[in-house]
């Protein structure tokens, strides 16, 4: 007869701490603000006949009264409406309480290969670029979530 007592027991104390968990990670996504990502300069580092080597910079903002540490930056960058990069940011950094962190994101592209679209668009000499940022920030306290982030916009193209 304990035997099942035991099982119960053992069973609500799991959906105890599974709701707890849960509540943990709510109440902690509503005192902790999610990051701001916004894209600041966009500019064609080395031009080559084949090659090209960009450099995009994100701005992480914490509006938090204590420091982020991001664990991971997963991104995918899209300009011109073509997938144009892919990746993580290689190391985890913390951004400072109430101030803003920026990251370089090289890209190397090889005209040969990439989107005909997008070499038109870059070879016709354009000032500005349209550009969607999609990505996951990991923020490394216990029990927050992935932050989710998307921008779209103009980039001015400047060498």
């Amino acid at each position: 007869m304990t035997r099942p007592l035991h099982r119960y027991a053992s069973i609500l104390l799991i959906l105890f701490l599974a709701l707890t968990f849960e509540g943990c990670s709510t109440v902690l996504q509503e005192v902790i603000k999610a990051p701001e990502v916004s894209v600041g300069k966009f500019k064609l580092v080395k031009a080559g006949f084949i090659n090209q080597t960009f450099s995009i910079q994100l701005n992480v903002n914490n509006p938090n009264k204590i420091p982020l540490p991001i664990k991971t930056f997963d991104y995918t960058v899209s300009l011109a409406g073509d997938e144009f990069a892919k990746g993580r940011i290689p190391k985890a950094f913390s951004i400072p309480a109430g101030g803003t962190e920026s990251i370089d994101i090289i890209i190397k592209l090889n005209l040969l290969r990439s989107s005909s679209h997008l070499v038109n668009v870059i070879k016709s000499g354009t000032k500005a670029i349209n550009y969607e940022l999609n990505g996951n920030i990991g923020i490394d306290l216990p029990f927050m979530a992935a932050v989710p982030v998307k921008k779209v916009g103009q980039i001015k193209l400047s060498r």
